[in-house]
């Protein structure tokens, strides 16, 4: 259990190592095969949930047979991270800040993701508290849109300050991301999810609405089987 900054620093900077002293592949390379593996298995959790065929991950597990406990050991270091973070209420994008440290990021793309503190400074600069509340107030809930969600930085922040301003985001947010690269998705993906939020993260081009693949949360499954719900938070 994390309990300190110190501890925090010294978590991550364990998982970085830990991709970085990969003997047959670049960090870069695993880290990647890591998120594959790893938000596939939290989308095939829900849709073990629905009853849905569910991803092969056998080629990739084999491919990667020498490196899965130590995916195994990163997915529980980036729980204890994000457990920590959400009781401080400081929802971080851990994968995008790991992302850069093995600089993972596509140059030639000219892909750069929003640092963790300038999201919650961007979501905290914007003068919408009493807009906030009042939705909460009337419907229960209130809506994130974000058409390029890269890692969920910027989404996070805004995480935080629904958090800071006393309310369980858990219960009042319903996030609907969009994104066009498949590793971004991925990213987001899984950190809404092991952070417990409402969110269909989509794999999709927002300029010609194109949709190539649709995923929820478990967290969005679980309320989405509520009856009289469901409709309310369709984000489709």
């Amino acid at each position: 259990m994390i309990t300190s900054a110190v501890q925090e620093k010294e978590r991550f900077d364990r998982i970085v190592h830990s991709f970085e002293s990969c003997s047959k592949h670049s960090g870069a390379i695993a880290f990647d095969a890591y998120l594959c593996a790893a938000s596939r298995e939290n989308l095939n959790a829900v849709a073990a949930l629905q009853g849905k065929p569910l991803f092969d991950l056998s080629s990739l597990y084999d491919e990667y047979k020498d490196e899965l406990p130590m995916f195994q050991s990163i997915t529980a270091d980036l729980t204890e991270l994000m457990d920590y973070s959400a009781i401080n209420k400081e929802y971080t994008d851990y994968l995008g800040q790991i992302f850069h440290r093995l600089q993972a990021n596509n140059k030639q793309a000219g892909q750069f993701f929003t640092p963790s503190s300038l999201g919650k400074l961007t979501a905290n600069v914007i003068d919408d508290v009493e807009c906030i509340n009042n939705a909460i107030a009337e419907k229960g809930y209130i809506k994130l849109a974000e058409p390029a969600c890269g890692s969920g930085s910027m989404l996070l922040g805004y995480v935080s300050k629904i958090a800071k301003l006393g309310h369980n985001p858990q219960q009042v947010l319903l996030i609907d991301a969009w994104d066009i690269d498949q590793k971004c998705v991925n990213m987001c993906y899984l950190q809404l999810n092991l952070y417990g939020l409402r969110a269909a993260v989509t794999h999709g081009d927002t300029l010609s609405n194109k949709v190539y693949a649709k995923h929820y949360t478990l967290m969005y499954m679980l309320n989405g089987a509520i009856p009289g719900i469901r409709g309310d938070y369709d984000v489709g």
